[in-house]
């Protein structure tokens, strides 16, 4: 270290009370020696007495000169005097734990458990594990006596079943396993509460290993070991192995991020534990475009900034009765680096939001859904967007719509009314529902189901479209935003697929992505704890609104629309918009084509505001803001009217999310908008950012950039 590397620090032994090393020697020996080779500090000698003597005797004989001994003990106390000891003054011991583990500290040891995390071994490429929508995954935990860490962050990417067991399982519960396990298509094994000591077989049980040998026979396994690397030698066996060496909660994130791709792998085995699990033994993963999580500062941001003002903000919100609860999510470089949750459902404070709780997006749909729909269709080739509505709807021939053309409808181009109040023409002069649209139960001819007590006539979905297709125009096609041609859109993806939106959105993305808390009618699918609601309804539904679509014209399309309806949670929308600003690219997928992204998420001619179907920055200052005056340009996105929105920004490779039900208990309640809520949130993000985007394509953009071989088209 001293002569090759010409280091002048200070050299440390490791414990000398481990027997590494002193048990090849005599009392005293080796601590001489070690001052011989090079060492400063001697720690935990097993005897000082002994070593002074010793040492002492080396420097009588020569083997160690006092001018080295000398310089030894100065190198010691100028360390000393640099560190302030001189005039030492205890740390106060308040706080001390988050003294240590700053940010900066902690995103420190990120990087480290990331490097450290080994795939020993990857037979038939299991990790990473690619296919996460289409396959049956299991998580089965050995050791663990609740879910553990690593498998709540599995939840984040897939559908995962999870399982637990103890470390000695008994043969009755080896045959429910087995049985439990023989339809998955993918079981990953950890094990967890390992022993340190070789004496006891690092606390691995005979029964453990059999139950392995037996499982591998009759499904793909992934084992995870969260403890020491040489406890791999009972596993020879095993065709995909990761070593973890530790089960502190960062650490088990961390392998569920690596196993899911998020996380690149290439660490190597310290140690041989056998001749399958030698030393330096590890197969290198890349990322797979697929979202991770980290703190902040990983990314370039600070966490205090990010952390005091969005709590500041939300309390603010919450407080002065704009919203009784939000999710607030941001992400940077592909990492989720920031996902809390405010306030309750309701302002009676009987339920506390929860991060993963599903929100009605309202206009979000229409990028989430519908734009996405479009897009697809149109890398398809089944659709061209300069086409008319009449080429894919034909039933508009002859009406004023039929002309109309869908790209000008995605850019609210299309002299589109804005809305229809439908529902208004369902009510008496006093404002009562007639009996002739509606019914309380379903059944004969009432089967649109508008809550779990309301049901609308089948046939008055005719009168809906009757009223669009004959609502008149507007006199010039300049921008004016519009519901009415998203109703169209959600109809054109039907007509061309044969599928309503949900279900064309569920096959062609949420289910292939991993998105299971995403999508249209959640009171099917959901428990209603997981849904706040929207509003208290006293002028059309006369209920609460929870779990169904807040929308009045979704709610008459029995809950799917092109312009309203769907529902998610923050992370299922940030991975959506994740995607979109990888241009279509998601776990070594190619969703949707570059170019096409390009196209809908970059502004139309000669537009202050929009792209196609995209919302963007409005830069006419003299118009309504829309975002954080901090936001680029390119920025895009979406509000939502229940008080949700999500902007990306390219430029940042900056995700922000915002979910709140604002409309509870009153749609007319506008205070999130005039306390400006969303845009001091976003600003509070983009003061955070401390680092300038690095980007490892300066020169070529992402969608000309050789991808690697696993990436694949969504049609494969």
């Amino acid at each position: 270290m001293k002569d090759s590397l010409d280091f002048h620090g200070l050299v440390f032994t490791d414990g000398l009370e481990m027997k590494g090393v002193t048990k090849y020697f005599g009392n005293g020996e080796v601590e001489a020696n070690a001052l011989i080779a090079g060492n400063d500090i001697l720690l935990l000698p097993e005897s000082i007495v002994d070593a002074r003597a010793a040492i002492q005797k080396k420097v009588a004989s020569g083997d160690l000169s006092q001018k080295d001994l000398d310089r030894k003990v100065k190198r010691v106390l100028r360390a000393k005097y640099r560190l302030g000891l001189t005039h030492y003054t205890p740390l106060p011991d308040q706080q001390l734990l988050s003294n240590l583990n700053t940010p900066a500290a902690i995103a420190l040891k990120e990087q480290l458990v990331e490097a450290a995390l080994t795939l020993v071994r990857n037979e038939g490429s299991l990790v990473p594990i690619h296919e996460v929508g289409t396959q049956q995954i299991a998580s089965l935990a050995i050791g663990a006596t609740a879910q553990t860490p690593f498998q709540q962050r599995l939840l984040d990417y897939a559908p995962v079943d999870l399982l637990r067991t103890s470390a000695n399982i008994s043969t009755s519960e080896e045959a429910q396993l087995l049985k439990r396990l023989e339809d998955e298509d993918l079981v990953i094994v950890s094990l967890h509460n390992m022993g340190k000591s070789s004496s006891d077989n690092f606390g691995i049980q005979r029964a453990t290993v059999q139950f392995l040998e037996k499982l591998k026979k009759q499904n793909k396994v992934i084992l995870v070991v969260f403890g020491n690397p040489y406890s791999l030698k009972n596993f020879d066996n095993i065709g995909v192995v990761l070593e973890a060496y530790n089960e502190d909660s960062m650490t088990q994130d961390k392998a569920a991020q690596a196993l899911m791709g998020a996380v690149g792998l290439n660490g190597r085995l310290p140690v041989t534990a056998s001749a399958t699990s030698p030393y330096n033994a590890g197969v290198s993963t890349s990322r797979s475009f697929r979202m991770g999580y980290s703190v902040p500062e990983r990314v370039g941001m600070d966490s205090d900034t990010l952390h005091s003002y969005l709590a500041q903000l939300a309390e603010e919100a919450i407080q002065a009765g704009a919203t009784p609860g939000c999710v607030v999510l941001v992400a940077r470089h592909g990492k989720i680096v920031y996902h809390e949750a405010f306030g309750y459902h309701t302002y009676d404070k009987s339920r506390p939001v929860r991060k993963d709780d599903i929100y009605d997006l309202a206009s979000i749909t229409k990028v989430a859904a519908t734009s996405m729909a479009i897009m697809d269709l149109e890398q398809q080739g089944r659709i061209s967007i300069d086409e008319t509505l009449e080429k894919y709807l034909p039933e508009l021939a002859g009406t004023n719509k039929e002309a109309l053309i869908i790209r000008d409808i995605l850019a609210h181009r299309a002299a589109l009314k804005p809305w229809i109040p439908f529902y208004t023409a369902t009510l008496d002069e006093k404002g009562r529902r007639t009996e002739q649209w509606y019914s309380a139960a379903a059944g004969g001819d009432f089967n649109v189901r508008i809550t779990n007590k309301l049901y609308l006539q089948d046939v008055y979905l005719d009168s809906i479209w009757y009223a669009i297709d004959n609502s008149e125009l507007r006199g010039n096609n300049n921008y004016r935003y519009s519901d009415l041609g998203f109703y169209y859109l959600a109809r054109l993806v039907q007509n061309v697929t044969g599928k309503s939106l949900d279900q064309y959105m569920e096959e062609r993305f949420y289910e292939p992505l991993g998105l299971y808390n995403i999508g249209f009618n959640p009171v099917q699918s959901f428990s209603l704890n997981r849904i706040p609601p929207t509003e208290n309804d006293t002028y059309w539904r006369k209920e609460k609104v929870q779990g169904f679509v807040h929308d009045m014209g979704a709610a008459m399309l029995g809950g799917v629309s092109g312009h309203a309806g769907l529902f998610a949670n923050a992370h299922d929308l940030a991975v959506l918009g994740q995607l979109w600003l990888q241009r279509g690219i998601y776990a070594n997928h190619v969703w949707l084509k570059p170019e096409i992204v390009r196209e809908f998420t970059h502004r139309y001619p000669n537009e202050t505001r929009r792209g196609l179907g995209f919302d963007m920055k409005q830069l006419d200052t003299l118009k309504s803001q829309n975002v954080s005056e901090l936001a680029g340009p390119k920025v895009f996105g979406h509000l939502g009217f229940t008080g949700t929105s999500i902007w990306a920004d390219p430029d940042e490779e900056l995700l922000f999310v915002f979910l709140s039900n604002r409309t509870w208990p009153s749609m007319n309640n506008g205070k999130l908008n005039k306390l400006n809520i969303r845009p001091r949130m976003q600003t509070a993000v983009y003061r955070s950012i401390t680092q300038p985007v690095v980007r490892s394509y300066q020169v070529t953009p992402i969608e000309t950039l050789a991808l690697p071989d696993t990436v694949e088209s969504h049609e494969q």
